[in-house]
């Protein structure tokens, strides 16, 4: 590109200081400076000299390192108040003769309206004429073209094998991708997957891949997922068991993506006409796997089955708790028992429509394992240390029963003995039976007494003393 040189209407004044042959610096009188140009390069004439000037400031004229004697002249002395003048030059008209030549030669001819000029090269222009009805313009390689394709709306199929690049976007043979990093496939697990329409980014913050409907009715944004067996042109019913559509989570694990959670849609029964019994299932990935394991589906029923084969419902029929499970929980706020059995080796037992639980037998464990020893007198230390039931079954006069110190030392605070006394022969209303221990209080008393027809006192011994509970 031509640069040219520049020029100010009657640009003159006086040398202020005498300069030598090679002297860089030219010092006008005082003022003149603004008459000549404040940037770009100039042309000076100084007697007989023309000198090329790079700069001005003020007053003062920069030289061009070759700048005197420029134009064919002879660099020479100059004293003060020599005239310095700036002139429009032949070498002025040389260089804008010289640019519209170049200009002429780079501007190709136009051979209809709505012809395109585009750059082709470093300072050339190639025309691009106007396309037929019904084509798009797009750029292959660089370089525009017109293409009709199957349908201009949507559909670039047609352009098989094209790839257009429009900035951060492609479209590839049907495919869409878009994004900061352009890809139309990915490997997942090992194995390459092509996308129909992919978004793709690079340390983008929130990226989100959006539908925004606002409208003043009751119409909302919809996602649809939706599959058929056949072709388009001749659809099919699907069967039982088909996937409807897959929801996939994935993170790279230093080679590729790896899976790490699914949703699937899958028919669940016959579908027919108006008929789309579907369940959905969820999988996740375990710490060492990339294989989604089923962890949890709603059927087309609306029970959820959990991993394990727990499946919860409206109400409870049959279950079994799946091997390996210790710990079992009703947690709904009501569950239906009525007229349900429970058979296990752990409980067994029927609910009944009242709510009762009936059990042919129960096993607390091993430190509740109830002793009876019947007393017919006055019940003296004997060292039990185990639990028991002390049944007082003839009541003809006072008894008196004494609770030995083996017996409560035998308990602890962690795991007390337990005694109960009973009156069996339904006498204590007029012979009381006073229960105390041979050594240490129950209930900081020193005794307590049982004096009601058939009561009972139950006890738990500490160690140390006993407690009515």
């Amino acid at each position: 590109m031509t640069t040219f040189l520049k020029v100010e209407d009657r640009a003159h004044g006086l040398l202020e200081t005498t300069i030598t042959d090679s002297g860089l610096t030219i010092v006008l009188e005082s003022g003149k400076g603004t008459l000549f140009p404040s940037s770009g390069a100039f042309i000076i004439t100084l007697e007989d000299e023309r000198i090329l000037i790079d700069s001005r400031s003020t007053d003062t004229l920069t030289v061009n390192a070759s700048g005197r004697g420029y134009g064919s002249t002879s660099a020479a002395a100059h004293t003060a108040g020599h005239t310095v003048s700036l002139n429009i030059l032949a070498k002025h008209l040389d260089d804008i003769t010289t640019a519209i030549g170049t200009l002429e030669a780079d501007v190709p001819t136009f051979v209809a309206k709505g012809d395109i000029v585009y750059a082709s090269g470093a300072g050339a222009g190639t025309i691009l004429t106007i396309g037929a009805t019904d084509t798009i313009l797009s750029v292959q390689g660089g370089v525009p073209t017109w293409r009709t394709p199957a349908n201009i709306l949507v559909d670039l199929s047609g352009q098989a094998g094209a790839t257009f690049d429009f900035n951060d976007q492609i479209i590839h043979g049907g495919r869409i991708a878009v994004g900061d990093f352009v890809h139309d496939t990915v490997t997942v697990n090992g194995t390459t997957k092509t996308f129909c329409l992919s978004s793709h980014g690079d340390d983008i913050a929130n990226r989100y891949c959006a539908y925004l409907d606002r409208a003043s009715d009751t119409h909302s944004p919809n996602l649809v997922i939706a599959r058929g067996r056949g072709n388009h042109a001749t659809p099919t019913v699907v069967a039982d068991d088909d996937i409807l559509g897959l929801i996939g989570f994935a993170g790279w694990d230093g080679t590729d993506m790896a899976l790490g959670a699914l949703i699937k849609a899958e028919v669940d029964g016959t579908p027919g006409s108006d008929d789309m019994p579907t369940r959905i299932v969820f999988y996740t990935s375990a710490d060492g796997s990339q294989s989604p394991t089923q962890r949890m589906q709603i059927d087309s029923t609306g029970l959820v089955t959990l991993a394990g084969g727990i499946v919860v419902g409206t109400t409870l029929n049959n279950h079994t708790i799946p091997a390996g499970t210790d710990t079992f929980a009703l947690l709904a706020a009501t569950q239906e028992l009525t007229n349900k059995t429970l058979d296990s080796s752990v409980a067994k037992g029927t609910w009944t429509a009242s709510g009762t639980w009936t059990i042919p037998a129960v096993t607390l464990g091993a430190s509740v394992t109830l002793h009876r020893t019947a007393v017919a007198a006055d019940y003296n230390p004997s060292a039990l240390t185990t639990d028991h039931i002390l049944a007082v079954t003839t009541t003809g006069a006072d008894r008196s029963v004494i609770i030995s110190d083996e017996d409560v030392a035998s308990g602890s605070t962690d795991n007390p003995r337990i005694f109960i006394i009973k009156d069996e022969g339904g006498g204590t209303a007029a012979n009381n039976i006073t229960i105390s221990l041979e050594t240490g209080n129950i209930d900081g008393a020193a005794d307590i007494v049982i004096n009601a027809d058939y009561n009972s006192i139950s006890l738990y011994l500490d160690g140390t003393n006993g407690y009515v509970y």
